[in-house]
């Protein structure tokens, strides 16, 4: 059964990825495409937005 949840999990990042037009999601493994979402959505702040002037 952890399988399968690890499965999901993986398959959910993968399709949150394809949102940004990122495909190179063979031979990753999950920690590799967390990351790698997470640089993408950082990429989406708003530099001029006065919540993140601390960037």
């Amino acid at each position: 059964m952890n399988q399968t949840l690890d499965d999901y999990k993986k398959s959910f990042v993968i399709e949150q990825l394809r949102k940004y037009n990122y495909h190179d999601t063979d031979e990753k493994d999950y920690k590799e495409l967390v990351n790698q979402l997470a640089r993408l959505r950082a990429m989406e702040v708003e530099v001029k937005s006065p919540h993140s002037d601390w960037f």
